[in-house]
């Protein structure tokens, strides 16, 4: 668990590394992430408007920050090419379910809502 800026909250992290700890790539990784965290959630929450109108048609998030939770955060190793990595998030719209953005580099690359 790692205390989460923009959030005000711990949150899991899985972090890919040697014996050695968390590289300094991972740890500026982590740092861009929370000063940047609104722009990945405006590239992110179409993505999740989009999945959740397959249940409901007019589904539409009015504040992220308040329907949403970030609770997992994979780094991974950085081995030169863009790296793959995920957020996860549990909401007040379906508690019994996470949403997962895979990502690839900085742009989201998937979602999976598992429950």
């Amino acid at each position: 668990k790692a205390y989460f800026q923009p959030t005000g909250n711990e949150t899991d992290i899985s972090i890919t590394a040697d014996k050695g700890g968390p590289s300094e790539a991972q740890r500026q990784f982590f740092l861009s992430l929370q000063s940047d965290f609104q722009r990945y959630i405006e590239k992110i929450q179409p993505l999740i408007e989009g999945e959740f109108r397959n249940w409901q048609e007019d589904f539409a998030i009015k504040d992220f920050n308040t329907e949403f939770d970030l609770v997992f955060i994979s780094i991974p190793s950085f081995d030169g090419s863009a790296p793959v990595w995920e957020m996860a998030f549990t909401t007040i719209h379906d508690r019994d379910h996470h949403i997962t953005i895979d990502f690839v580099g900085e742009e989201p690359n998937g979602i999976l809502i598992d429950g």
